[in-house]
Formats: structure tokens, sequence, C-alpha cells
């Protein structure tokens, strides 16, 4: 009887702790498509990056126009005293600069615009790698919270196996302790899990651009994303549409136009002047003048600019060099990382979860004819746990990668495509409105 009571007693406080229900199903899953074109919309570095592209754009025309024309409106031969009524005499005065100076300013001015453009791309391309990344974390940890909550029924097996053993006098009370111990190391383990999941969450709205507590559903992936592209081919296509590239490539434009400009810049401007004078003694008169500018400190002006656009010039193509580089250097390591991630992850999938099951199923069998001790079928179970919790590891982490990529190389490689230049687009329509 004193035996029995022990028993139902230890169960009891082993099987008594609180179950949570966790869903194995996407029900109720936030969709990761939905949140990425939220933070298209919502998102404040993107909302910057469209301004600070709609502020150069909006400078291009305005780069090479004309300067206004100055109206002037003048009293001559006015006596200070005395009944004399003086000329009065209206000019209008415009300067044009030298043929050719304009074309180059506006070339500078677009080159520019260009180049801001490109980094708003880049900007974009940042954050839908960073609401990923944010998603497949936090993926990770639920799905591994969800591995400890379902080692509760490991757990309820190994007890069941336990009570068989105890009842027929083959083990001792000990047994029964060591699964009580687990189970609440495994409740610890939630709770920091548990709160992990809350900071991850918080991280993924703050990231899309909502506000940290905002709801969230849970984050679900249901398979490796398909890819199968040469590591050639994606670093051809890194040096051809990656944003931060083509921005580098559009400032040494920018820095082209400049230092074209800046070579002609001592070539003479023009000014055309044009007025007519009241004459209240005689009869009105008009008069025109045309001005040149002279380059008399052409040696400390205008060269000097021109040695100014040609350093700018040397360092817009030394860095377009380095991104290009960069752009290859971090193809390669993602490509590598995504390659390597994936393969070890098919490989717990396909062998090491199926093999660790037969593992514990043959340590409860053996445990059962006497064959192994207890200690065996409990490093079974937590090998399982471990096992599992790795997986999702390595499957997020996976993921994780193949984001980092697509942003390296500047195009959607996985399942999700996203027209980021017609976000852009949208998002400059709803700016001029």
């Amino acid at each position: 009887m004193r035996k029995t009571l022990v028993l139902f007693i230890l169960l009891g406080l082993t099987e008594s702790v609180p179950q949570v229900a966790f869903p194995e199903e996407p029900g109720g899953a936030s969709n990761l498509d939905a949140l990425l074109d939220e933070a298209l919309r919502v998102n404040p570095r993107i909302a910057e990056a469209r301004a600070m592209w709609g502020a150069s754009e909006a400078s291009v025309p305005s780069a090479g126009a004309l300067d206004d024309p100055m109206l002037e409106l003048m009293l001559d031969d006015k006596p200070v005293s005395g009944g004399g009524r003086g000329r009065r005499v209206i000019s209008a005065t415009q300067s044009i600069p030298f043929p050719g100076k304009r074309g180059l300013m506006t070339e500078e001015a677009y080159g520019e615009a260009e180049a801001s453009r490109e980094m708003a791309r880049d900007v974009i391309r940042s954050v839908v790698t960073q609401v990923k990344v944010a998603y497949y974390e936090l993926f990770m940890l639920e799905s591994q919270v969800a591995t400890l909550y379902g080692s509760r029924d490991a757990l309820k097996d190994a007890i069941v196996a336990t009570r068989a053993r105890y009842e027929a006098g083959q083990t001792g009370q000990q047994d029964l302790l060591l699964i009580r111990v687990e189970a609440s190391e495994i409740d610890a383990e939630i709770r920091l899990f548990e709160a992990q999941i809350e900071a991850a969450r918080a991280r993924l709205n703050l990231t899309i651009g909502r506000v940290g507590d905002a709801p969230l559903g849970r984050a679900w992936v249901e398979s490796l994303s398909p890819f199968d592209t040469s590591l050639d081919e994606l670093v051809t296509n890194a040096r051809t549409s990656r944003p931060s590239v083509l921005a580098k490539e559009r400032e040494v434009d920018a820095a082209t136009a400049a230092l074209k400009f800046a070579r002609v810049n001592y070539r003479p401007d023009f000014s055309v002047s044009a007025g007519y004078m009241q004459m209240p003694d005689d009869v009105d008169e008009w008069k025109a003048s045309v001005g040149v500018t002279l380059p008399l400190w052409k040696g400390r002006k205008q060269n000097a600019l021109a040695r100014a656009a040609g350093s700018r010039l040397e360092a817009a193509r030394q860095g377009l060099d380095q991104e290009r580089n960069l752009t290859g250097i971090s193809v390669e390591e993602q490509y590598a990382n995504v390659t390597s991630k994936r393969a070890v992850t098919l490989q717990y999938r396909q062998e090491i979860i199926p093999l660790a099951e037969l593992a514990y199923r043959s340590a409860r069998a053996n445990y059962l004819s006497g064959q192994v001790t207890f200690l065996v079928l409990l490093e079974s179970v937590r090998k399982n746990i471990e096992l599992k919790k790795t997986y999702y590891e390595f499957f997020a982490n996976s993921e994780i990668d193949l984001a980092m990529l697509e942003e390296a190389v500047g195009q959607d490689l996985g399942a999700i495509r996203l027209d980021t230049d017609a976000a852009l687009e949208t998002l400059r329509e709803e700016t001029h409105r």
C-alpha cells in the first residue's frame, strides 16, 4: 500500500505540470509575405530613403536651369536739389552659362539622383532581410519550445515504462525522481524560451515598423525555400543587380560629369541686358549690353576645382571597385553558408532524427526487459529533444543565410518574390500626391 501511495504521489507531481496548447499546424500563423508588404509601406528607414531619393530627383531640373533674371529700376541724373526730373531706367539682365555647362550640371544631378534611387533600393533590400531574419528567428524559438512541449509525450511514455518496472519491483524510486527532475528542467527551459519569444516578437514588430506589442501570429515555415542557383551565376547577377553596386556606378557617372564641367568651367559665361530709359527733357531711349566673365583667377579657382573633381572621380571609381569586391566575397560566403546548412538540415530531417527515434524506442524496449538502466532511457529522451531543437536551429539559420544571400545578390532567390522597384515607385507616387 505504501509503495503504491509513493508511486501515485510521484507520478502525480510529474503529470500535473500545466500543459500549454501550442499549435503544430500553421493555423493563426503570421504570413511572411504579408509582413514584408507591410514593411515596404510603413518602415521608417524605407520612408527616409524614399524621401532622400525624392529630394535628389526634384533637384535635377533646377541643376541646369538658368539663373533668375534681374529686373532693375534706376533713377539717373537726378539733382540733389532743384527742379530737375532726371531719367528713369528700367532694365533686365540675364546671365547665360557657356554652351554645354548646363547640360553637364544636369547630367551630374541626374547621376546623383539615380545613385540616391539605388541607395533607396538597397535600404529596401536591407529591411526585407531584417524582417526575414527576425521572422525566422521567431520561427526557430517557437518551434524549439513546441519541441519541449512535445517532449512531454516522451516523458509520459517513460513514466509508463518506469511504472511497469516499479510495480514489478525491478526499479526503485530514484527513477521516478529523475523523471520529476527532468520535467522540472524542461519547465525552466520553456520559461526561458517564452521570454525569448516575447522579445523576438517585439523585435519583428519593430523591424516591420509597428509598435513592439502589436498582435502577431505564430511564425510558420512549412519547408525549406527552393534554391538551385550556381555560385557563378549569383556572382554575375550580383555585379549587375545589387543596388549598392549600381549606386556606386551612378556615383561614378555623376563624378565624371562633374569633372567634365570643371574642365570647361573656365570658359566665359555671358550676361545680356536690355533696358528702357525715360528722358524727361528728350526722346526716350533703349539700351542693350552684353557682358562676359574673364577667368583671371583660373589657376587658383577653376584649376583647383578641376583637381578636386578629378579626386572625387578617382574616389568614386575606387569605391565601385571595392563594392564589387566586397559583393563577390559576401556572395561566396553566404552561398557556402546556405548550401552547407541546407545539407545539414536535410540530413537531420532524413537521417539523424529518424535514427534518434529508433534509438529511443530501442532504449525503451531494452529498459523494459532489464537490459539497460533507466539513465540510458532518459538519455535517449534528452537526445531526441536536443536533436530536434538543433534541427530547427539549422532550418532557421539556412533560411536566414538565404535571406542574406538575397541581399548580397540584390534579388529574390527563394519562394517569396518582391517587386521592390514597383514598391519604390508606388511610394514615390504617394509622396507626390
